[in-house]
């Protein structure tokens, strides 16, 4: 299915944004020019991988999938590695694996799935301690924080996590010298460059509340696509409602389980990291006004949340089946959700620009009968310019003026909008030409050359 979607799904405006910036300008815009959407090691990823294999969606979404399945692979070996291969275990790897919000950039050109795949590679590096399994772990968390700077706090947090169980086992020293140091240094190097043209203006993306932080990527990780009939979509005005005291309540009792002796090692590591983020998270907004995780700047907050419910289940299952039944229920209602959610027409956070592609592949149409030098197309939304200046220079439309974002001034050869914007077009003397049957997003031309 990511395959499918990078292959067939229309640019979004961050991936173009992306590469009109950074992979189709000079090579050193990676590192003397920062976004918040420059996912430094990513981007470094997409560029060799648009080099080696030609320009499409397709090549520029190659880093992506390779993150996508190291993650699932990943996935499946930190649940057999804690329950074994029996029904649990594949419960746990559908939940972990199918979850729509984070399947979106599993083939979307952003860092996050990438990030997410090295996180959880260190974290099965930890449990497995074989060979250098400090140095992989170190080396795993930096490229991570260097393919997502979001994953900034959740890595830290294992690494302090950790850092206090080597303690414990009188191996400190081998905590800072094979994991502290190495994951600082490797991170460091990738990503300073860039960041040392980034502003305070730069991190503009978050919530000023920890509470609305937590609704807000509840919202994507439960209602991500649109709502259909064997949905539980209806349940989430109550998720919503009860989460300021079931989230808490999960993270005390995740808390609790991981001070017995015998605890699972990735109870520890998971709940850790999820609390310690969380900590961290606090401490950067009282200290430095970094603001909270707005939908998916924290990703890594839904499968964490989910694998640390699952390792909880799983020992309440292990105690009495009985107890654990209403439990086991929601983990598969919550499945059923994520199913139902699956979409391979567009990606959630960007709906409207599924249309793109087919938009200007009419205007295309049109200008091969009616051919015209420097073509103006104009937009009455501004998140489509990044994606029409894509298309514009991946087709190598000469003919095409660069798209500006700014409100077209009314003499535009072509107008493209959304119908949020619909009404904007009324104001111009315009004739609609295609409206597209998924996002009814509009192109049209005015009056005069239909006359």
């Amino acid at each position: 299915m990511n395959i499918y979607r990078a292959r067939t799904q229309s640019i979004t405006t961050d991936e173009a944004f992306t590469y009109n910036v950074f992979l189709d300008g000079p090579l050193q815009n990676i590192f003397t020019i920062y976004y918040a959407n420059h996912h430094v090691l990513h981007t470094i990823l997409c560029r060799i991988s648009l080099w080696l294999f030609g320009r499409s969606e397709f090549t520029l979404r190659i880093p992506s999938l390779l993150g996508g399945l190291l993650y699932m692979v990943t996935i499946l070996r930190l649940c057999r590695y804690s329950f074994g291969d029996g029904w649990f275990c594949f419960l746990s790897f559908a939940l972990l694996s199918m979850n729509p919000a984070a399947l979106d950039y599993m083939s979307l050109a952003r860092g996050y799935g990438l990030a997410l795949a090295f996180f959880f590679w260190a974290m099965l590096e930890m449990l497995r301690r074989e060979g250098l399994w400090l140095e992989k772990a170190s080396f795993c968390l930096a490229l991570s924080v260097a393919s997502n700077l979001t994953f900034v706090f959740p890595c830290a947090a294992l690494v302090l996590v950790l850092t206090l169980l080597l303690a414990r086992e009188g191996q400190a020293r081998a905590a800072l010298d094979r994991l502290i140091v190495p994951v600082t240094v490797v991170a460091f190097a990738i990503t300073i460059l860039p960041l040392l043209h980034a502003e305070t203006s730069s991190f503009y993306v978050g919530e000023k509340q920890l509470s609305d932080s937590a609704k807000s990527v509840l919202w994507i990780a439960w209602e991500r696509h649109e709502v259909r009939p064997l949905s539980f979509t209806w349940m989430l005005p109550a998720l919503l409602q009860w989460a300021p005291i079931a989230i808490p309540a999960v993270l005390v009792l995740a808390a609790a389980a991981c001070c017995f002796k015998g605890a699972s090692p990735l109870l520890i590591l998971s709940a850790g990291s999820l609390i310690g983020s969380i900590f961290l998270l606090i401490l950067g907004h009282r200290i430095f006004r970094i603001l909270y995780p707005q939908r998916r700047t924290g990703l890594y907050w839904i499968p964490l949340f989910l694998l640390t419910c699952l390792l909880l289940i799983r020992m309440l299952v292990e105690k009495n089946r009985f107890a654990a039944a209403p439990f086991v229920g929601l983990a598969v209602i919550c499945l059923a959700q994520f199913a139902s959610q699956l979409s391979v027409r567009h990606y959630a956070e960007w709906a409207g620009d599924a249309s793109t592609v087919r938009i200007v592949r009419e205007i295309r149409r049109k200008h091969a009968f009616h051919p015209k030098a420097d073509t103006k197309v104009g937009t009455l939304t501004w998140e489509l310019e990044p994606g029409l200046n894509f298309y514009r220079r991946l087709y190598r439309l000469g003919w095409m003026q660069p798209v500006e974002r700014s409100l077209p001034n009314g003499c535009c050869d072509y107008y493209v909008a959304l119908p949020a914007e619909a009404g904007l077009l009324e104001k111009l003397s315009v004739t609609r030409i295609y409206e597209d049957p998924f996002t009814h997003g509009i192109l049209a031309v005015p009056k005069s050359a239909t006359d």
